[in-house]
């Protein structure tokens, strides 16, 4: 049996890719490797909450914020990864991390334009606990309410220099961390000109921190459903071309828009 129809292929193409919707869109798999520079916490939660405390790490030399924390977390493709963060207020600070999708593949490394931070105002002790669930949802709802000390989510900080180079430590951070990865900080409440001054300047910056990273599928449902539809509608313009040029009753087709040729399947025995 031979397949040359193009409307049956572009069918059974777009059919195959919009089936790519329902796989994308469940739990994907993270394994983290994260350090700050003191204090941090991460957690998963929806926009308006955060539903789970993962854990975290509370750094008091520079031998333990030179050597990150590994951990394992499991997200929904409509959440968001937070990370609450916090300083000594002396010297540096800063947090750096690497997220590897074990679901999808790849990695987002901080410093990632996707990363968004707020500055929460609320000061927090060196060695304090982290903050509750019920603390973390009061804050990240008056940031989308833009009604916080950064006004809302900015884009943070990003130190210059990366892991590789060593970052404002001159230290590169090994243990799997990548050297892509960037430090990351908000800078306020005085943005500096040069935001690296941001890591370098022991001060309150409206900590304590929140990060947050939107899940999403790579990629996006809506681009695959455009995908699909498109692959159907060209199989579709393809059939409809081919008749023109086969029946010859309308004349030499006029369609300059795609190519004479059609896709052919190899041979299938039946």
């Amino acid at each position: 049996m031979k397949i040359y129809n193009p409307l049956i292929l572009g069918v059974l193409v777009g059919a195959c890719t919009l089936g790519l919707v329902n796989s994308s869109m469940a739990t994907q798999n993270f394994n983290v490797i994260a350090t700050a520079d003191n204090q941090y916490e991460l957690y998963v939660g929806t926009p308006t909450s955060a539903t789970t405390d993962v854990g975290g790490a509370f750094n008091t030399t520079a031998g333990q914020i030179f050597v990150p924390e590994t951990y394992s977390l499991s997200a929904p493709d409509s959440s968001y990864i937070y990370v609450a963060a916090w300083s000594d207020i002396f010297d540096k600070q800063g947090f750096l991390a690497s997220f590897q999708n074990l679901t999808l593949g790849g990695f987002v490394r901080s410093g990632d334009p996707q990363w968004q931070v707020t500055a929460t105002g609320v000061s927090l002790a060196n060695g304090a606990a982290a903050p509750t669930l019920a603390d973390l949802t009061t804050q990240i709802q008056l940031a989308n309410a833009s009604t916080n000390t950064s006004n809302g989510w900015v884009a943070p900080a990003v130190y210059s220099i990366d892991n590789g180079g060593g970052g404002p430590y001159g230290v590169t951070v090994g243990s799997g961390m990548g050297n892509a990865s960037q430090w990351m900080w908000w800078n306020g409440p005085t943005p500096y000109t040069n935001p690296d001054n941001a890591f370098t300047d022991g001060q309150d910056h409206g900590e304590y921190l929140i990060f947050r990273l939107p899940v999403t599928a790579v990629p996006e449902p809506s681009t695959i459903v455009l995908l699909g539809l498109g692959t159907i509608g060209i199989g579709a313009k393809l059939w409809r071309r081919r008749r023109i040029n086969r029946t010859g009753g309308l004349g030499q087709s006029t369609d300059t828009g795609l190519a004479t040729a059609y896709i052919r399947l190899p041979t299938l025995q039946s």
